[in-house]
């Protein structure tokens, strides 16, 4: 994914990013060397956590993309490509992919979801 750093700073001892992108704006935890606010990124998304069908993922109803954050939680809204028999999921956002592992879900894949993840739970891994 294509992302903008908006700011930079510390928490616990690592980089945290606000960032923007074609679908919104959003909070996380930078993997990488600091970054300068104002420069442009390749990222890969990763969320730390299992998350738990109609706990964490909703059906969403709405076929766009999307994220935000707001009061320490991240929201991505986007399709649900795949999900393995083991919970490995697959939520494409726009041109880019985030996976995460996920419990008691067993319709078919291919819907839009929103996925709700605490925001010190996602990091960006810089790929360029």
């Amino acid at each position: 994914m294509e992302i903008k750093i908006e700011n930079t700073f510390i928490k616990n001892n690592k980089y945290n990013v606000q960032y923007s992108t074609d679908y919104g704006k959003g909070l996380a935890i930078w993997e990488g060397s600091e970054p300068e606010s104002g420069s442009c990124h390749s990222v890969e998304i990763e969320i730390y956590c299992d998350l738990k069908w109609e706990k964490d993922i909703y059906d969403f109803g709405e076929n766009h993309y999307s994220l935000f954050e707001d009061a320490g939680i991240t929201q991505f809204t986007g399709e649900l490509e795949k999900v393995d028999d083991d919970g490995y999921a697959v939520l494409r956002l726009g041109n880019s992919i985030i996976t995460f592992m996920i419990s008691g879900y067993s319709d078919i894949p291919g819907k839009f979801v929103k996925v709700e993840v605490p925001t010190e739970k996602v990091a960006l891994f810089p790929t360029d």
